[in-house]
C-alpha cells in the first residue's frame, strides 16, 4: 500500500463511497426483529364446566400438539367456558421455520376439531408478534354535538385499508372501533296471526343470506357453484325478506319481514372493546411496517396517505398522529452521528496533544474508516440500523482507534532510530501483526456470547456483538494496510 499509493488512495475512497451508500440504503427500524416463537390457542364452549373443559377440549389438544418436535413447551389454562393453551418453540427455531411450524400446528388443530363436542368454537391460534407499531393514529370526535362512534369505526376501517394498501406495510389493527348489528324486533301475538313463530323468521332470513349458494351450474367444462348478488348488509334488505305467500281479497300478495318486525341497525351494547386517549374516546388505527425495509420512506408514503384521508374527513372529526416510530429511529441515528463526529473531534485534539498533527490525522482517518466498513459489513449480513445495532457501533467506537495508534507510534519509533520509510512500515506490521491480531480475536471473542445468545435474548441483542466484531475486525485490517502507508 506504501509502494502503490494509487492502490491506497482507491482503497480509502472505495470504503468511503460504500459506507455511504450503506448508510443511505440500510434498513432502518426502532427495534430488532424478534422470531415469532410464542403463541397462544382460545377454544370456547359455552356453559362447560372447567373439569370437562380440561378433559374434552384442553387434553385432546395438547395430546394432538405434542407430535411436532419443534414445539418445547406446552401450558394450558382450563376454565368454565374456555380453554387457553399456551405453545413455545425451541430457541434454535428460526424465523424461516416458525412460518411451518405454524402452519402444522393449525392442521393439527384443524384435525382435532370435528372430535370436540357439539358447540366448542374452532380453536383460535394467536402467534405472538414482537412487532412493534411503526405509526399509530387516533381517530376522535371533535364538535359540540353527540359523539358518533358508529361513524368513527366505519372511517377507522376504511383508514385501516388505505395504510394496509401501502407497499412495504406488514399489517394493521383497529383497537376501540364499535360493531354494529341489525335487531329484528317481533311480536309473537303477530308471527302467531299469521301462523309463524321466531324460528321461521329467523330461518328465513338465515336462508337469504348470500353465504350460501344458490345453486350448482355444471357442463361439460365447467362446475361452478352460484350465489344470488343480495349480501344481507342493510335493513331494506332484511325487511324485503320474504316469509310465505299472503292472499289478499284477489288470492295474491306475499309477506315479508316488514310486515312482521321492526328492522333497525343499532350500536352492540356493551361493546367488546373501548380506547380512550386521555378522557376522550377514540378509535386507534394502528401500521407496522415489514422488517428490512427504510422507516423513513415508509412513513413518508403513509403520511401521505394520511393526509389526503385527513383533507376528506367532516368538520366534527379529527385525526391524530400519536406515535411516530421514525422520530425514535431518527433521534438514535442523530446520537450515533453526534456520537461519531464528538469522538473524532476528542480523539484528534488528545492526539495532537500526545503525537502531533500528522499522527493525529494519520489516527484520526481510521475512524470514519472503520465505521464505513461497518456499515457495509451490515449491509452484507442484513442487518438493519436499529438501537441495538447503533448501540454496539457506539460502544466501539472507543476501541477503533488503538490499533491505529499502536502501528503509528510504532512506525515512528523505527524513523527515529533512522529506519527507511519502506523498512520501518514492514518491521512495524511484521512485529505488531500477531499481537495486535491477537488483542483483536480476543476483544472479538468476548462479544460472541452475545452475538450468538439463543432465544429471545440473541434476537434482540445480538447485533451489538455483531457490530463490536465487525467494527474490531475492520480497525485492524486499517491498522495492517492502509493507516502505515498513509503515516
Amino acid at each position: 500500500f506504501y509502494d502503490n499509493p494509487r492502490l491506497s488512495v482507491l482503497l480509502v475512497l472505495f470504503v468511503a463511497v460504500l459506507g455511504s451508500v450503506a448508510l443511505t440504503t440500510l434498513a432502518k427500524q426502532e427495534d430488532p426483529t424478534l422470531t415469532e416463537r410464542y403463541a397462544s390457542i382460545a377454544t370456547f364452549l359455552p356453559g362447560a364446566t372447567a373439569s370437562r373443559v380440561e378433559s374434552l377440549i384442553s387434553e385432546p389438544l395438547e395430546t394432538k400438539l405434542r407430535e411436532i418436535p419443534e414445539i418445547s413447551e406446552i401450558a394450558s389454562s382450563s376454565r368454565a367456558g374456555y380453554s387457553i393453551i399456551s405453545v413455545d418453540l425451541y430457541d434454535q427455531i428460526t424465523q424461516d421455520q416458525t412460518e411451518i411450524v405454524w402452519t402444522e400446528v393449525r392442521d393439527k388443530l384443524a384435525d382435532v376439531y370435528p372430535t370436540l363436542p357439539l358447540g366448542t368454537s374452532v380453536p383460535e391460534l394467536d402467534v405472538v408478534n414482537a412487532v412493534a407499531s411503526t405509526l399509530t393514529l387516533a381517530l376522535r370526535w371533535n364538535s359540540p354535538t353527540p359523539a358518533q362512534p358508529s361513524l368513527l369505526s366505519r372511517l377507522a376501517k376504511a383508514l385501516q385499508i388505505e395504510l394496509a394498501n401501502q407497499p412495504g406495510t406488514k399489517e394493521t389493527e383497529i383497537f376501540g372501533a364499535i360493531d354494529e348489528e341489525i335487531l329484528v324486533t317481533v311480536d309473537p301475538y303477530v308471527l302467531a296471526a299469521a301462523g309463524l313463530t321466531a324460528v321461521d323468521v329467523s330461518a328465513a332470513i338465515a336462508g337469504a343470506d348470500t353465504k350460501a349458494a344458490a345453486g350448482r351450474l355444471r357442463s361439460a367444462n365447467t362446475d361452478m357453484l352460484v350465489e344470488v348478488d343480495a349480501e344481507l348488509s342493510s335493513t331494506e334488505r332484511i325487511a324485503r325478506v320474504p316469509l310465505k305467500q299472503s292472499f289478499d281479497a284477489n288470492g295474491n300478495g306475499v309477506l315479508r319481514v316488514s310486515d312482521l318486525a321492526t328492522i333497525r341497525k343499532h350500536q352492540i351494547d356493551p361493546p367488546e372493546n373501548m380506547a380512550f386517549h386521555g378522557d376522550d374516546p377514540v378509535v386507534f388505527v394502528s401500521a407496522k411496517m415489514e422488517p428490512g425495509l427504510i422507516i423513513d420512506d415508509w412513513i413518508a408514503n403513509a403520511q401521505g396517505v394520511v393526509a389526503r384521508f385527513a383533507a376528506e374527513l367532516p368538520a366534527e372529526i379529527r385525526l391524530d398522529a400519536l406515535y411516530n416510530q421514525n422520530d425514535y429511529t431518527g433521534e438514535r441515528m442523530e446520537t450515533l452521528l453526534s456520537n461519531l463526529l464528538l469522538a473524532l473531534a476528542i480523539v484528534f485534539v488528545v492526539l495532537v496533544f500526545f503525537m502531533g498533527l500528522r499522527s493525529a490525522l494519520t489516527v484520526g482517518l481510521a475512524l470514519p474508516l472503520s465505521g464505513g466498513m461497518v456499515l457495509v459489513g451490515m449491509s452484507f449480513l442484513d442487518i438493519p440500523l436499529h438501537q441495538m445495532s447503533v448501540t454496539g457501533l457506539i460502544i466501539s467506537l472507543g476501541l477503533l482507534i488503538d490499533n491505529a495508534i499502536v502501528v503509528v507510534e510504532d512506525y515512528k519509533l523505527r524513523r527515529r532510530k533512522g529506519a527507511a520509510i519502506p523498512d520501518a512500515i514492514s518491521r512495524a506490521v511484521r512485529h505488531l501483526f500477531i499481537p495486535l491480531g491477537a488483542s483483536t480475536l480476543t476483544t472479538i471473542f468476548a462479544f460472541m456470547p452475545i452475538a450468538f445468545a439463543p432465544g429471545g435474548v440473541g434476537d434482540f441483542t445480538g447485533t451489538i456483538g455483531v457490530s463490536v466484531a465487525l467494527a474490531i475486525g475492520s480497525s485492524f485490517l486499517l491498522a495492517m494496510t492502509v493507516v502505515p502507508a498513509i503515516a
